[in-house]
């Protein structure tokens, strides 16, 4: 069986291995949530008890500036001319509808805030804004250095001593001699 890191998709079969422990789950028409598994901002796929701390924890006022921030993006990004598919008149209308529900999100405050989140459209809102975009970087084990990926590791001693993995490979062959006495002296 072929193991692969992140997320694998053939017709309707998913499987997906966690970066931290190397659980893996797959089946028929899953995704991670049915795993127990969730995706970080940065695209780490990990068990949700990898998490370190609860996503629940943001407080509807920072969740509040988040929808702020990303509808000012989405202004900024009809504006920058790259939707070139849309008229003049629908980039007005769009740059509109974002700037009508900045004013909108910004007059809720208080309990009414925590319910807009936990009951209304800001519940909804925040769902998709998490499904597209992964949960925050600062809850992952591996955003935050606290597990570390080998092939991350790896990458930043190549850039630190300068070598290619071509030269650690020939240096490796050259000490060791064999894959299993590399194996058995660096404990891998």
């Amino acid at each position: 069986m072929k193991k692969r890191n992140s997320w694998v998709s053939n017709s309707s079969s998913s499987s997906f291995i966690c970066e931290v422990c190397g659980e893996e789950c797959g089946g028929m028409d899953i995704g991670l949530s049915d795993c127990g598994m969730d995706r970080c901002e940065n695209e780490h796929v990990i068990c949700e008890r990898h998490k370190l701390d609860s996503e629940e924890e943001r407080t509807p006022e920072q969740k509040k500036e988040i929808v702020i921030a990303q509808a000012n993006k989405m202004k900024e990004f009809y504006l920058s001319g790259k939707a070139t598919w849309y008229t003049e008149e629908d980039i007005a209308n769009l740059v509109q509808e974002e700037e009508d529900w900045i004013n909108e999100v910004q007059q809720i405050e208080g309990d009414e805030l925590a319910e807009w989140f936990e009951y209304g459209e800001g519940y909804d809102w925040w769902l998709d804004w998490e499904s597209e975009h992964g949960f925050s970087s600062e809850y992952c084990p591996i955003c935050q250095f606290q597990v570390g990926r080998p092939q991350d590791m790896l990458a930043m001693v190549l850039d630190e001593t300068g070598d290619t993995r071509e030269e650690v490979l020939r240096r490796m062959k050259e000490k060791y001699g064999t894959y299993r006495q590399a194996k058995d002296a660096l404990r891998f």
